[in-house]
């Protein structure tokens, strides 16, 4: 199995987010949703297990911010989305602030996985780069 080059390097974040929190939050601030979520990311919230989706996607934002070094300073909750892939897989897209630090670290590639249970959700970003 061939070695990663010497420059290869990667990069992890990992949050949790309490389901509970999501819930006052949408209850005390509705408005918050708005600017914490972009439209696409609060279409994924319909159905059942709502708030463990929500809870789930703000621990990827945050995990993802964690891989980028500096948490949201810089850039605005919208520039880190969670959509999903064509699978269902979470997919992370990056604009704005989050996508100019990602070119500054030389990222040239990030996953999210999302995990969640009626109380709790976890996400875990890894990014990746010099891997060429």
């Amino acid at each position: 199995m061939p070695s990663a080059p010497s420059d290869a390097f990667f990069r992890i974040g990992i949050d949790v987010v309490a389901v509970e929190r999501m819930d006052r939050l949408v209850t005390r601030h509705p408005r918050a949703v708005v600017r914490l979520f972009t439209e696409r990311e609060r279409a994924l919230f319909r159905g059942p297990f709502r708030l463990q989706r929500m809870a789930g996607i703000f621990a990827a934002k945050e995990a993802v911010w964690k891989c980028l070094g500096r948490g949201f300073r810089g850039m605005t909750f919208h520039d880190v989305e969670i959509l999903r892939d064509g699978e269902g897989k979470p997919l992370p897209v990056l604009s704005g602030g989050a996508a100019e630090r990602a070119r500054e670290l030389g990222i040239q590639g990030l996953e999210v996985s999302i995990t969640h249970e009626a109380s709790l959700a976890m996400a875990q970003a890894i990014a990746w780069g010099g891997l060429s």
